[in-house]
């Protein structure tokens, strides 16, 4: 499963000798991607191209394209989500908190969301993909 904090754990744990900007510069593009992923999700729910909510999204999986689930979200959760987009070979992203999700959208907390456009899950997976490169991926 792609986690977005385990990924920055990883990639600065393995480079140790970067420096202080090297670093800085880092985040600074981890948090610029992230930022325009939660922005894709806000556009896709002016759209109506996504699901919200465990129950809305266990309804409508056989629409979705891409399922983003919180980082903190439980386990039993999780794990249903995991064993869904195997079998639906959907990509699975974890992604900030279910405050940060629920901002994205204009709701208070969401732990699940599904997105049911392709060209929207397109260009998000886009952005996934180069979440630590420093060219736009926009």
């Amino acid at each position: 499963i792609p986690n977005a904090l385990e990924d920055v754990k990883k990639f600065m744990a393995s480079n140790t000798l970067l420096n202080l900007n090297s670093q800085l510069r880092f985040m600074r593009i981890w948090k610029m991607n992230l930022k325009k992923i939660y922005e894709l999700i806000g556009i896709s729910f002016i759209a109506k191209k996504l699901c919200w909510g465990e129950k809305s999204c266990l309804e409508n999986i056989k629409h979705a394209k891409l399922i983003a689930i919180s980082c903190d979200i439980g386990n039993s959760t999780k794990k249903k989500f995991t064993v869904l987009s195997d079998k639906y070979q959907l990509p699975l992203l974890v992604l900030g908190s279910k405050f940060d999700m629920g901002l994205a959208i204009g709701k208070q907390m969401v732990s699940v969301i599904i997105i049911t456009d392709t060209k929207l899950s397109d260009k998000i997976k886009k952005i996934w993909r180069c979440k630590f490169e420093e060219d736009s991926c926009l």
